[in-house]
């Protein structure tokens, strides 16, 4: 009876998760991992993201690689990862040069894995930036933002870039997003 209970159960979630989210669902199984160890990792390296700090950036940095050691195709891990490389830039830890080149390796390894990722995406556009590469930055940025409505990563970056683009408008419209999100 158990059985049968949690096959309906299975069956029905996997019903919902088809018409309220669509295609995202796909792409979010694709993003994630099974591998208990890698998830921990990550969520430790994403904790020390969050409290960004000089020191708090190298033990995210730590710790989602042992992620990706776990798990090299823990797409998710790669982007995020991606993601501290940006965030470190902005604290002085990384050069300009360093930070773009270290991004676009993780975000290029995520969106080998899971091509439509967000947040893989999101952190390319931010590479371009460092890069000076506004218009294909914008591109890419807007891209990641439609691909991912719900991703406050990818709509806050596409909101920086607006900003950047002296488009405050529709930069502060994303980051009200973001801040929902």
């Amino acid at each position: 009876v158990f059985a049968i209970q949690d096959e309906i159960a299975n069956e029905v979630v996997a019903a919902l998760k088809i018409s309220l989210l669509g295609e995202a669902a796909e792409t979010m199984d694709r993003d994630q991992t099974n591998d208990l160890d890698a998830y921990t990792d990550y969520l430790l390296g994403l904790n020390a993201l969050d409290r960004a700090s000089t020191e708090n950036l190298s033990r995210a940095i730590g710790h989602l690689e042992a992620a990706i050691a776990h798990d090299p195709e823990y797409a998710r891990a790669w982007s995020t990862l991606g993601r501290t490389y940006i965030t470190m830039e902005g604290y002085g830890a990384l050069s300009l040069e360093e930070s773009a080149a270290a991004a676009r390796h993780a975000a290029s390894k995520a969106l080998d894995l899971v091509p439509e990722s967000s947040e893989a995406l999101a952190v390319l556009g931010m590479a371009e930036i460092l890069d000076a590469n506004y218009d294909e930055a914008g591109r890419i940025l807007q891209k990641a933002a439609e691909l991912g409505p719900n991703d406050a990563v990818a709509i806050g970056y596409y909101g920086q870039y607006l900003l950047g683009a002296a488009r405050p408008q529709e930069a502060i419209a994303m980051f009200e997003k973001a801040a929902r999100l």
